[in-house]
């Protein structure tokens, strides 16, 4: 199976990632869970991009964070989770254009 990260909302309200990969049989599974928790899914999501560039990140259904947030705010979250991810991107080619 190809590896893939997770991101979910914990219950203290903060975001977290894992790197998961399962081996050959169900018995063979990687499971490499962040150094620490985040207060944001942007900053959870930078730092899984960080340290597995090229994986695929899912997010867990039950940790979306619009669903608790009315209609306005809610554009307005993800309005500021998209330019947070394309400055990290930006950044991310000036480093490689070095």
């Amino acid at each position: 199976m190809n590896p893939l990260i997770e991101v979910w909302r914990q219950p203290d309200a903060r975001w977290r990632w894992a790197y998961r990969e399962e081996g050959d049989s169900d018995h063979e599974v990687v499971e490499l869970l962040s150094g620490h928790s985040f207060e944001t899914r942007a900053a959870a999501l930078i730092s899984a991009n960080t340290a597995y560039p090229d994986v695929r990140v899912t997010f867990a259904d039950s940790s979306d964070p619009a669903e608790a947030l009315p209609g306005r705010q809610r554009g307005s979250t993800f309005l500021g989770f998209m330019a947070v991810l394309l400055v990290w991107l930006r950044l991310r080619g000036l480093k490689k254009e070095r």
